[in-house]
């Protein structure tokens, strides 16, 4: 037997058999597609912030209240937004082009684009709307709803260690166009941790990814591609009707059941 499926036997004892509060469930090709433009939005958000603290160290006492990231005819941009007197406007922009530096600019003071700011508006009601698991820190991404005419903010728990994964505590909260909140979907139960594996103690055996359960929906989630390419290992997914799923690579195929 695959030694992960043997781990997710081990699942069954804490796995509830129904998920008590389930989600809007998304078809697979559009979990597939949201998560790996959350990793892709997550990785430019990461470079910008990298870059403009490189060339702007003062930056770090400007009061920046998030980012908003924007592709537009191949250019990819993230705008940081700062707040002061209790106003919103823009602080920094780092644009990335395919065969130079980032372009870093300025613009403390100016106007949000009208696109952004209702990007930015849609955040901040996705803030306000989640509850809060114990939670340490979020990263906040706002997409283009799949059906159009408004948003998806994910709100994903985040931590400042690299060997943990951080599998729960992440929120996805529909926005309409206007800036309502329509749903928020909690797409886990707890705030669940996980150590990934140790090189040096594993060095001598095989570490085939990293296992949890799932009980909110009858599939793996959009979170799941994200964390297996944050963490470039494989996530095996148990889930309440005890099939086993694995998320590698952008990909999610259900390998088995758990009976």
């Amino acid at each position: 037997m695959h030694r992960a499926v043997v781990v997710i036997l081990l699942l069954l004892s804490t796995l509830t058999s129904r998920a008590e509060e389930s989600i809007q469930e998304l078809p697979l090709p559009t979990i597939k597609a949201l998560g790996k433009e959350l990793y892709q939005r997550d990785q430019i958000a990461s470079a910008a912030t990298d870059a403009l603290l490189a060339a702007k160290p003062e930056a770090r006492s400007v009061p920046v209240r998030g980012w908003i990231t924007h592709s537009e005819n191949d250019v990819q941009r993230v705008y940081f937004i700062q707040e002061r007197d209790s106003k919103i406007s823009l602080a920094y922009s780092v644009t990335f082009y395919e065969k130079t530096a980032p372009k870093i600019e300025d613009h403390k003071g100016a106007d949000l684009p009208e696109p952004v700011a209702r990007r930015f508006t849609a955040r901040q009601a996705a803030l306000a709307a989640i509850p809060r698991f114990m939670t340490k820190k979020y990263n906040f991404e706002v997409l283009d709803a799949p059906t159009g005419g408004g948003f998806i903010v994910y709100a994903l728990a985040a931590t400042r260690n690299p060997n943990e994964v951080v599998a729960g505590g992440h929120y996805r909260v529909t926005v309409a166009a206007d800036g309502k909140v329509q749903q928020v979907d909690a797409l886990s139960r707890s705030f669940l941790v996980l150590q990934k594996p140790d090189p040096g103690a594993t060095k001598d055996k095989e570490v085939v990814g990293v296992t949890m359960s799932h009980v909110v929906s009858s599939t793996p989630v959009e979170t799941h591609v994200f964390l297996s390419l944050l963490h470039k290992t494989p996530l095996y997914v148990l889930t309440p009707d005890k099939v086993i799923w694995k998320v590698s690579e952008g990909d999610i195929v259900k390998i088995g059941n758990a009976n």
